[in-house]
């Protein structure tokens, strides 16, 4: 029997660089307007991807790899402003409000796929429990989304590690108490969301609309380029698994017996 249903949401539920392409543009304004003739490398496109991959490389490749983006955007922000010009004072005095007006850009010009939200009424309908399980750092309530999900976990919240990492799968069957075969994950990515998802025993939909990335990967996993399609899947899923207990159901007789 599935239960719950676990998304991905970056290139799952939106096109996610769209929406920092969108954020970045809103960033640049605002950069303008509080540091006038210092954001040069901000305004031309080929030197903000040479800072971008730049701080990627060097300074930030740690932080990157823990998904700690915020901190990364951060870097770029001062190292920008730094090479245009700006003093430490300066920078020092707007970067955290620079910091948060980037991070509501970043979810408020989110725009989710048409059968996005459609999607998840009908699951929820079907009485399904939802979950987000994101290396990102959107924020639902922002994209009008969280009064569909019961639990929204992402890599930089304290002890949570980045997917393909399993601490994120196991939060989820430990704070629903239920058993990996209840639990469906869906995401564009291989190896973060379909890969571990599977290695814990959970069932797997590969969302192909967004992503490019390479889905070599077993026969009976689903794979949709449409989210229309999803709620259909886990209904496949769900009937092909409906005589199988759970592990309270199963333990259920043999604890009434010792009783």
């Amino acid at each position: 029997m599935v239960r719950i249903v676990c998304f991905d949401l970056d290139d799952t539920l939106w096109h996610c660089g769209d929406a920092i392409g969108r954020a970045e543009v809103n960033m640049r304004a605002w950069l303008n307007d509080r540091y006038p003739g210092k954001t040069s490398h901000f305004d031309c496109p080929v030197r903000f991807a040479a800072l971008r991959e730049g701080v990627y490389k060097n300074e930030a490749r740690e932080l990157a790899a823990q998904c700690r983006l915020l901190e990364v955007r951060r870097l770029i922000l001062v190292k920008g402003l730094t090479l245009g010009g700006a003093t430490e004072a300066e920078i020092s005095e707007g970067i955290e409000d620079a910091v948060a007006y980037y991070l509501h850009q970043r979810s408020a010009c989110i725009e989710p796929f048409p059968e996005c939200e459609r999607m998840l009424q009908d699951l929820v309908a079907r009485q399904y429990t939802l979950c987000a399980l994101t290396n990102g750092n959107a924020n639902l309530e922002t994209v009008n989304l969280h009064e569909y999900f019961a639990l929204h976990v992402h890599a930089t919240m304290p002890g949570m590690k980045p997917k393909p990492a399993l601490n994120m799968f196991q939060t989820v069957l430990e704070q629903f108490k239920v058993d990996p075969h209840e639990v469906v994950m869906i995401g564009d990515d291989p190896r973060n969301d379909i890969e571990p998802a599977l290695s814990m025993g959970m069932h797997a939909v590969l969302v192909s609309i967004a992503s490019t990335k390479d889905h070599d990967l077993p026969p009976h996993v689903h794979k949709v380029k449409c989210l229309s399609e999803v709620a259909t899947c886990v209904e496949e899923i769900k009937a092909k698994n409906r005589a199988r207990p759970s592990s309270c159901e199963a333990s259920g007789p043999s604890a009434k017996a010792k009783e």
